[in-house]
């Protein structure tokens, strides 16, 4: 008996001295002091390997893939005129002014600075939109941090929207569109406004206006889609009469009109028709009727997340909406009721549009990447109640892991797409020869006074011929009409190549896909030009 209650005393004793060892480790572990160095050295480690995983997507590989037709080619001759002839007010197509693409210049401002600096290259037109996609990828970074106090939530919504495919996208952050600035612009201006209901700081106001202002001079009317959402907002927090009552309201108000508004009647005092032009293009004729054959179902944007836009995060989006009004957290529930009506307030608007293009949701995607974060806050959260010492390592861990599990894949999947874009991703046909013209401009041996024929729209053409003659490399834009025996031409029009080839003999130097290089031989009889016609 004596020696029983002995052996339960000694395993007690050793219990409580197992127990005791572990608290003092732990203690010692936590108390332990790292060289200062190393204490300095840490963070700034931490925010470089992030920064570095933010921009591979939205950097890598940005030059691969050639100009690309209508908007992104429109911009680039915007661009590269206003370089060449100094007017900065009225962007120019072929001498004109630029009556098709209406929108104010502040991209085209950028892509001309870019040239400037840089050359006439596709990086110059590009760079802006991916500059765009960082800064706003840094907002939402900075915003979780200043205002929630949560950096992991604000690393969880940047790494949702660089790897949302409709985000990073052509027509997105990956080519010289207007898109990737416009959400800059309106996703800043959405959270100043949101800050501004929540401390009612004249600075948050002023920022609100002169982001919108700049998101007007982006893409003019798209730069006040949201307008509607932050008055819901405004009306839900009963903050109407802050802003009503403060002068400062009505200061921005008036900046707002002057700089917004007064680019376009400035820009009809020089260019009469402008205004014009612009309600046909961007306001009655989109919103009301069907441009450029662009009509779709009333589902279309709902059902490209689905496909391909948003995947695999639209089915975690009801779980990230319900995790946010869930959370004992004032703070992440009005984020999530103010993204959710941001979100769903431009995706009703353009739902309800007319003409309807892929790329006309992308200023939702911030927004979108604010409503998934509450699910991993929710998760991280389950992963902090874990309080047993001999688990404080997976405590600290299991949010990483978490992470690194749900995002690996998307993250692989999207530098793929970018870094190494596959050529069956892009246009083919018309859009060949751009790859042919870009290995020119990188080197490619070409033929003394080799000329590019080609007919109708070919905006993108034009300008691989204008950074080809930026290095003097000795080819041209030559009509079909005015073809010579003895030029070497660069034929990818199939109506063009019969044009010529009824009226002249042709050698075929060389063919790669659609791309042919030919020699004009002699010219055929005239006979044989009447039979013909």
């Amino acid at each position: 008996m004596k020696l029983s209650l002995s052996i339960t005393k000694i395993i007690i004793f050793a219990d409580k001295y197992r127990e005791f060892n572990c608290q003092q480790m732990n203690q010692d572990h936590e108390n332990k002091q790292l060289p200062k160095w190393r204490l300095k050295l840490l963070p700034w480690i931490k925010w470089t390997v992030l920064l570095i995983l933010i921009s591979i997507p939205l950097f890598g590989g940005l030059d691969k893939v050639p100009i690309r037709f209508w908007d992104e080619s429109r911009s680039a001759i915007n661009a590269y005129e206003m370089h060449q002839n100094g007017n900065y007010l009225i962007p120019h197509f072929n001498g004109e002014p630029d009556m098709w693409s209406t929108k104010p210049p502040l991209m085209i401002w950028l892509q001309t600075a870019a040239m400037k600096i840089i050359g006439v290259n596709e990086l110059a037109v590009r760079l802006p939109s991916a500059i765009a996609a960082f800064l706003t990828c840094l907002l939402l970074l900075l915003f979780a941090r200043s205002y929630l106090k949560n950096t992991l939530f604000g690393i969880v919504a940047v790494f949702v929207l660089i790897t949302s495919g409709g985000y990073i996208e052509m027509h997105g952050t990956r080519t010289g569109d207007y898109d990737a600035l416009l959400t800059l612009f309106t996703t800043m201006a959405g959270l100043a406004f949101f800050m501004f209901c929540e401390y009612e700081n004249r600075r948050f106001l002023y920022l609100f206006f002169l982001t919108s202002i700049l998101a007007v001079l982006t893409k003019g009317i798209s730069g006040m889609f949201f307008f509607p959402s932050l008055f819901i907002y405004a009306l839900a927090q009963k903050k109407i009469t802050a802003f009503l009552k403060n002068r400062h309201f009505y200061i921005g108000i008036g900046l707002f009109l002057f700089f917004a508004c007064g680019y376009y009647l400035l820009r009809e005092s020089f260019n009469p028709g402008y205004i014009q032009a612009v309600w046909q293009n961007e306001l009655g004729g989109r919103l009301l009727t069907v441009i450029e054959g662009h009509e779709h179902p009333l589902l279309f944007f709902h059902n490209n997340f689905i496909l391909y836009r948003f995947i695999p995060w639209y089915f975690i989006l009801p779980l990230g909406i319900v995790a946010g009004f869930l959370i004992k957290d004032d703070k992440i529930r009005k984020l999530t009721l103010f993204s959710f009506l941001m979100a769903l307030g431009l995706f009703l608007l353009i739902s309800s549009s007319q003409t309807k293009l892929p790329w006309y949701d992308i200023p939702m995607f911030p927004f979108l990447a604010l409503l998934i974060a509450p699910s991993f806050e929710f998760l991280f959260r389950m992963c902090a109640k874990i309080r047993k010492s001999g688990f404080l390592w997976l405590q600290k861990a299991l949010p990483l892991f978490i992470m690194v599990l749900v995002f690996i894949v998307p993250y692989v999947h999207i530098v793929k797409k970018t870094c190494y874009p596959q050529r069956s991703h892009y246009i083919k046909g018309e859009q060949e020869v751009d790859y042919y013209l870009q290995e020119v401009y990188r080197g490619r041996p070409i033929h003394d006074g080799q000329f590019l024929v080609f007919e109708d729209y070919g905006a993108p053409h034009d300008f691989y011929l204008k950074m080809i003659q930026e290095k003097n490399i000795p080819m041209e834009y030559k009509s079909k009409d005015n073809v010579a025996s003895g030029d070497v031409i660069v034929l990818f029009q199939e109506s063009v190549q019969k044009f010529i080839e009824q009226r002249y003999e042709v050698e075929l130097l060389s063919q790669e896909g659609t791309v042919l290089i030919c020699k004009i031989g002699e010219k055929k009889t005239e006979n044989t030009d009447n039979e013909i016609e």
